[in-house]
């Protein structure tokens, strides 16, 4: 993404969906699947993520992956934020 208005296309689709998803952009074949940390207001303060080898981390997985995430982000958050 190298333009301002690309960037914002895709930084909505990830507010959105959820989640962000790195296909291979960062590095040749590696991937990542990111969801938000939010705090006790709902604010996003942190992220985390899973990278992989493109073989691993598959669009096609991105479900399986996002529930685990999921899981782990709203455990982090309740107890870095409690209340949230």
């Amino acid at each position: 993404i190298t333009e301002r208005g690309a960037l914002r296309s895709e930084l909505e689709k990830v507010r959105r969906l959820g989640f962000a998803f790195d296909d291979c952009e960062s590095r040749a074949d590696t991937c990542c699947v990111a969801v938000p940390l939010r705090d006790a207001r709902g604010n996003v303060v942190a992220a985390i993520s899973v990278t992989g080898d493109a073989q691993s981390v598959t669009k096609k997985r991105i479900p399986q992956i996002y529930d685990a995430l999921a899981e782990a982000a709203a455990v982090f958050s309740s107890q870095l934020y409690p209340g949230s």
